[in-house]
């Protein structure tokens, strides 16, 4: 059956080229929304303890103007409660989040860098050539 179907060759959107990796950091200005507006929930969670954002109103950051969906003002889903100086002390909290997982993540390459290079150098040691050269 499957002896008539033509075969195609990938055609791939992206190149496959490899790069040096970076730690990612993020682009964002805003750190308490991400820049998409709505502030992110585990932010919210931490100044409403039972937030459930399947069901509560949506929190709107008022320290980007990124909302974009106001038109759902008027069907009364916004949580507009959170004023410029939370959403600061939010944004504050997340890229202190954000600096301690940068520096989580420098220290675990750092350390697999270490154990590369140790392993490298074991086995490229100029004294273990040395004794294998005279045996």
């Amino acid at each position: 059956m499957t002896d008539n179907l033509p075969t195609f060759e990938r055609s791939p959107i992206l190149p496959n080229v490899e790069e040096d990796k970076e730690i990612w950091q993020p682009r964002w200005h805003c750190f308490c929304c991400q820049d998409t507006g709505q502030i992110q929930a585990h932010l919210v969670s931490l100044i409403i303890p039972d937030y459930d954002p399947n069901r509560d109103r949506i929190p709107v950051c008022q320290g980007c103007n990124k909302f974009d969906r106001h038109n759902l003002r008027d069907y009364g889903v916004l949580d507009t409660r959170f004023d410029l100086f939370l959403c600061k002390k939010l944004d504050a909290i997340s890229r202190a989040d954000w600096k301690q997982v940068k520096e989580l993540q420098f220290e675990k390459y750092k350390n697999l860098l270490d154990i590369a290079t140790d392993q490298i150098a074991k086995t490229h040691s100029l004294a273990s050539s040395c004794k294998e050269l005279q045996t």
